[in-house]
C-alpha cells in the first residue's frame, strides 16, 4: 500500500478486507484526531529539536496522512524541527542517524539514465506541480554537505510548502541522484532535485541541459524551482533556464519577494519614506549577493 493512503487503525473494517489488512493492524479503530492526539504526546516526550525531527520522519515514512494532519495542527511548533533552524543538526548527524531515503538515484557518470529514471518513479506529465533543483553548494549557511543535505530537502520540499505553500501531500515523491564525482539530483513532485559538486562547468552544464530535457519532455507543466545554489551558479542558471522553463530561484526572487514587503511595511509603520533609512544585511548567505 503506498504510504500516502496508510491510515493504520484508522480504516475501517471494509477498507481493511478490500486492502488486505485484515491481522496486519490492531483491530481496535481510533480516528484520526485520536491518532494525532497519540503521536503528539510522543513527538512532545522527545528529548531534544533532533530526536523530534526524527521522530517526524519516521512519522513522515510510515504515516503520510496521520504526518500532514499533525504538521498541519501545529505547524508554528513544529516548522523549525521539520526545518530551520534544526534540519542543519539534522544533516550534520545524517551517517549517525540515517533513515530511508524516499528518493530515485541517478548518476552524473550516467546521464543516458535520467529519462528512465525518472519515468521509473512512475510520475506523469500531470502529476508534477514543482521541481526543485539544488548542487546543495549554500545549504542553510552550513556550506556543502552532499548527500547528507537530503534531509534539507525533506524539510523544505516535501514538508513546509506542502502545508505552508498548500502543495497537495498526495501530489508528491522524490527521488535524489548521487554519482561517483559527487554529483546528485533529486525530484519530488513538488520533484526536487539535487546536484552536488563539484565537476567542471562544462561537465555541470552537460548533466543539467540533459536533465532540464528530460523534464521538459516528461514533466512540461512543472515550475524548476532552483534552490540553494552556490554564488558561482545561482543567476547563471536562472538565466540560462529563464527563457526555456518557468523557471525561479528562491535564494534570488524568493528573497527579494520576502524582504521587499517587509521594508515597505517598514516605511509605512515608520511614515519615514525608503530614502530616509539605513538598511543592514547580516548573516548573508552564499547565493544572496546575487540578489543585491
Amino acid at each position: 500500500m503506498p504510504i500516502r493512503i496508510n491510515k493504520g487503525t484508522t480504516f475501517g473494517d471494509s477498507e481493511r478486507r478490500d486492502l488486505g489488512l485484515t491481522g496486519l493492524i490492531p483491530a481496535a479503530h481510533f480516528t484520526l484526531d485520536d491518532q494525532v492526539t497519540r503521536v503528539y504526546a510522543q513527538y512532545r516526550c522527545q528529548p531534544d529539536d533532533l530526536a523530534r525531527n526524527i521522530t517526524l520522519n519516521a512519522l513522515h515514512d510510515r504515516n503520510e496522512v496521520l504526518f500532514y494532519r499533525l504538521l498541519t495542527g501545529h505547524l508554528n511548533e513544529m516548522l523549525p524541527i521539520v526545518y530551520t533552524p534544526t534540519v542543519g543538526q539534522a544533516i550534520e548527524h545524517y551517517s549517525r542517524e540515517y533513515w530511508r531515503p524516499r528518493r530515485t538515484y541517478l548518476s552524473v557518470g550516467h546521464p543516458e539514465l535520467i529519462k528512465g529514471s525518472l519515468l521509473a518513479s512512475d510520475l506523469g506529465p500531470d502529476d508534477v506541480d514543482l521541481i526543485v533543483a539544488t548542487d546543495v553548494g549554500a545549504i542553510l549557511g552550513i556550506g556543502d554537505w552532499g548527500s547528507a543535505a537530503s534531509t534539507s530537502r525533506w524539510g523544505s520540499s516535501p514538508s513546509t510548502p506542502r502545508r505552508a505553500g498548500s502543495i497537495l501531500p498526495a501530489r508528491s515523491r522524490s527521488c535524489w541522484t548521487w554519482g561517483p564525482t559527487g554529483r546528485a539530483c533529486s525530484t519530488t513532485r513538488s520533484i526536487s532535485v539535487t546536484v552536488i559538486p563539484r565537476v567542471p562547468a562544462a561537465e555541470y552544464d552537460a548533466f543539467l541541459d540533459e536533465f532540464v530535457r528530460a523534464v521538459g519532455k516528461l514533466i512540461p507543466l512543472a515550475l524548476l524551482h532552483w534552490e540553494d545554489l552556490g554564488v558561482a551558479n545561482a543567476r547563471r542558471l536562472l538565466e540560462r533556464y529563464r527563457d526555456e522553463r518557468l523557471t525561479f530561484n528562491d535564494d534570488i526572487q524568493g528573497t527579494g519577494a520576502v524582504n521587499l514587503p517587509a521594508v515597505l511595511a517598514a516605511t509605512r509603520a515608520s511614515g519615514m519614506p525608503l530614502t530616509g533609512h539605513r538598511i543592514v544585511i547580516f548573516g548573508m548567505g552564499t547565493a544572496r549577493p546575487t540578489t543585491l
